[in-house]
Order: structure tokens, then sequence, then C-alpha cells
């Protein structure tokens, strides 16, 4: 046993054995180079052999020391655990933070969908409600692109909402194939200025709390299958320019609300079933430049306040059930280009103020009960080129005039009660179609019509007390001609 030990000490601290052994020998040299005795130098041999077993015994105790020491550490690494425990806390930790990074990779304050989340909170916002409603909608937003590259959207500086230096500006999601209702998530976008959601499928009412979005200036939802009616709210928007429902399915009337709009420059309604009258509040709008309210169920007459619209250049009131007569006061839109008042009940005569509209163009008052005569004041209309007054009442004769507007071409007449003839300076005129069709008209065919070069369509069926025939040279393949009885000559 204590050989093993002392093999094994010796094994593990060498370099102090080999101390002791060269103690042991010097020790033995020394005594043996004593020849004066044996004895002497026998009890010297024992002397040393004691001292190497004092100094083996030295190491052995150090030995043991040691072991002892490596024996108390597997407690101590019981006592450790806490240790353990924390260090498995530390590691949780970095789990925990490793999770969150992770998680701001995919959300809106990973520093690439949001420069500097920081610093622009109301950004991050904006980009929150908009990866929701990217996933709902499937659109290919992703927060490992910035927001001002995603799909229809717009960053920019922000007008006074809070203190974000960017916010989203402008969503404009035109034919996506986008169904459902008007998503909620964008009442949040609260410095949102242009909605762009035209021709979808979307559905149900419009929303009261787009009036949350006061700084929204375009909003365009034309083409959906929008139904209800147009909420008052829209009348809060005293920021918006551009209002286009058309072609929809909205019902009700037409709020009056919409006269608080002072910003607004274009309204469009067209294409809906609304209904009522169109109510006189619209005359305060003063900068607006485009109204249209055609093909509705719109009843009642036109009122006299929106000759009030100066900057009014096109209005289009067509297909309607409107009734009265044509206001006179809309002769004091000097700026108007196109007047489309077809297809409805009106009734009287054309007011001559209307040869004020110098800078008109289109003029269409088609499918009416007009009567009268033409107003010798339309004869001042000198960038008109297109009058289309078929299908009314009117009376009397085709005003040679006419021949004095040089920009005159198309002249659609027929389905009135005209009378008398021709006026043969119509053949002076650059027409590209007449239509003189279903009247009284008589006397010959003027032949200075075969000047009509550009001419593609000529209607003079319907009348029966035409005489004549018709020029030669309008028989040709760029040429409609329905002339009844009447031959070429």
């Amino acid at each position: 046993m204590l050989a093993t030990l002392l093999y094994d000490d010796v094994s593990v601290n060498e370099s102090r054995l080999s101390s002791v052994d060269g103690q042991h020998q010097r020790c033995r040299d020394n005594g043996l180079r004593d020849e004066t005795s044996r004895s002497a130098a026998a009890a010297k041999g024992r002397h040393c052999s004691v001292l190497k077993l004092a100094l083996l015994a030295v190491l052995l105790c150090a030995s043991a020391c040691t072991s002892s020491t490596g024996d108390d550490a597997e407690p101590s690494a019981e006592q450790g655990e806490p240790a353990t425990t924390e260090s498995g806390a530390a590691g949780e930790a970095t789990k925990a933070g490793s999770a969150e990074s992770a998680r701001s990779d995919i959300g809106c304050d990973n520093g690439v969908a949001v420069p500097s989340p920081a610093g622009n909170a109301g950004l991050r916002e904006d980009c929150e409600a908009l990866l929701q409603l990217g996933g709902r909608l499937g659109l290919p937003w992703s927060a490992q692109e910035p927001v001002s590259e995603w799909l229809g959207v717009t960053v920019e500086p922000a007008r006074g909402v809070g203190s974000s230096p960017l916010r989203v500006t402008q969503i404009e999601l035109e034919g996506r194939n986008l169904t459902g209702e008007i998503p909620n998530e964008l009442a949040g976008l609260a410095a949102l200025r242009g909605l762009y959601l035209s021709n979808n499928a979307l559905s149900g009412d419009i929303p009261p709390w787009l009036a949350e979005l006061e700084g929204l200036e375009h909003l365009t939802l034309s083409d959906n299958g929008l139904s209800g009616e147009i909420p008052r709210e829209v009348g809060e928007l005293t920021s918006i320019e551009i209002l286009d429902l058309s072609s929809n399915d909205l019902t009700g009337e037409i709020p009056s609300e919409l006269g608080n709009l002072g910003a607004l420059y274009e309204l469009d309604f067209s294409g809906n079933s609304l209904t009522g009258s169109i109510p006189p509040e619209l005359g305060s709008l003063s900068g607006l430049l485009r109204l249209y309210l055609g093909s509705n169920d719109l009843t009642g007459e036109i009122p006299s306040e929106l000759g009030n619209l100066g900057a009014l250049y096109e209005l289009d009131f067509s297909g309607n059930s409107l009734t009265g007569s044509i206001p006179p006061e809309l002769g004091s839109l000097s700026g108007l280009l196109r007047l489309y008042l077809g297809s409805n009940d009106l009734t009287g005569e054309i007011p001559s103020e209307l040869g004020n509209l110098e800078a008109l163009y289109e003029l269409d008052f088609s499918e009416n009960r007009l009567s009268g005569a033409f107003p010798s004041g339309l004869s001042n209309l000198k960038s008109l080129e297109r009058l289309d007054v078929s299908g009314n009442d009117l009376t009397g004769e085709i005003p040679w005039e006419f021949a004095i507007l040089p920009r005159l071409k198309r002249l659609v007449l027929h389905g009135n009660r005209l009378s008398g003839e021709i006026p043969l300076e119509l053949g002076f005129l650059g027409l590209e179609i007449l239509s003189l069709a279903d009247n009284s008209l008589s006397g010959e065919v003027p032949d200075t019509l075969e000047f009509l070069d550009d001419l593609s369509v000529l209607f003079l069926q319907g009348n029966p007390d035409l005489t004549g025939c018709v020029p030669a040279l309008l028989n040709r393949e760029s040429t409609e001609v329905q002339a009844g009885r009447l031959r070429f000559c």
C-alpha cells in the first residue's frame, strides 16, 4: 500500500523525488568518504535513509492535501449550481434577445423598413398598419424593404402631423383586384394625402372614418361595387381637391355638406344610382373645375346657383331625370369648355345667354324636350366643335350663321321639327358629321355639300319634302350616307 502510494506520488512529483534522491546520494557519498569508521558510515547511511523517508512523507502529505482539495471541489460544484443557474438565465436572456432581434427583422423596427425608427415614430406606425393590411390582402409588402419602395406606397415629409419627418402620404392600388370593404387599417395613416383605390372589386359602404383623414386631398374610389349613401362626414374633408366616387352602386341623395369643400376642384359622382335634387350648395365651390353628375337618377331643376362656378370648365349632368328649363345663369361660366345636359327631361328654350360661352367647344342638349328656335347668340361660339341638340322639339330654320363657326365639325340636329332649306353655307365648313334626319326640311339638297371632303356621316332621311339628289362626290367608301328615297346625282 505504501509502495503503491510512493510510486504514484513519485510519478506525480517526479521533479521533487529527483531532488530527494540527489540529497540522499550526497549524504551517502559523504558517509562513504569517511573511512575512519565503518560503523560511523553505517550510522550515516541509516541517517540518510531516515531523511529520505521523512522527505517522502512530506511529499505524501502534500499530495494528500492536494487530493483533499480536489475532493472538496465536488461539493463546491454543487454549491456552484446557483452560479450555473445564473449563467443559464444569462443564456435565456441571450436567446430572448436573439428572438427579439428576429422579430425586429420582420417588423418595422429593423432599420430597413423605416430609416431611423426612433426618429420616425409616425412612419413606423404607418408601416405596422400597412404590414397588417398587406398580409390580409396579399400585397407584396415586406419589412425587408423600405416602406418607400413598397408597391403603391409614397413616403414624403409630413405636413404638420406630429413630429415625424416622414410619413406615408399616398396609397395607389388601382386595378389590383382588391375585394371586400375599404380597409379600416387606412384610418391610421394620419398624414395620408392621396388614396387611389379605383378599378377594383371593393364593396360595402363608404366608411365615415375617412373624414378623420384631415389632410386628404385626393380620394378616388371609382369603378368598384361600393353601395349605400355618400356619408355626410365627407363634407368635413376641407382639404379635399379631387373626390371621385364614379361608377359604383351608390344610392341616396348628394349631401349638401359638400358645399363646405372649398378646396375641391373635381367632383365626380357619375355612374351611380343617386336620387334627389342637385344641392344648390354646390354653387359655393368657387374653385370647382369639373362637375360630373351624369348617369344617375337625379331629379328636380338645375340650380341657378351653379352660375357662380366661375372657374368651371366641364359640366356633365347627362343621363338623369332633370326637369325645368336650362338656367340662363350658366351663360356666366365664361371658361366653360364642355356642357352636357343630354338625356334628361329639360323643357323650354335654349337660353340666348349661352352665346357668351365663347370658350365652349362641346355642347350636348340631346334627348330632352327643348322647344323653340335656335337663339341667334349661338353664332358667337367661335370655339364650338360639336353641337348636338338631337331628339328635342326645336322648330324654325337651321341658322345659316352656323357657317361662321370656323371649328365646327359635328352638327347633329336630327329628331326635331326643323323646317326650311338646308343652308348651302354648310358646305364651306370642315364638317365630319352632318345629321339632319327626321325633321321637316324642304327644298333641294345643296350641291355645296360635295365640298365636305372630311365628311364621314351624312343623314338626310326622314325629311319627305327634300328634293334633288345627293352630290355624287359623296358616293365614296369613307362617307356613310343615308338619304332615304334620294339618290346620288
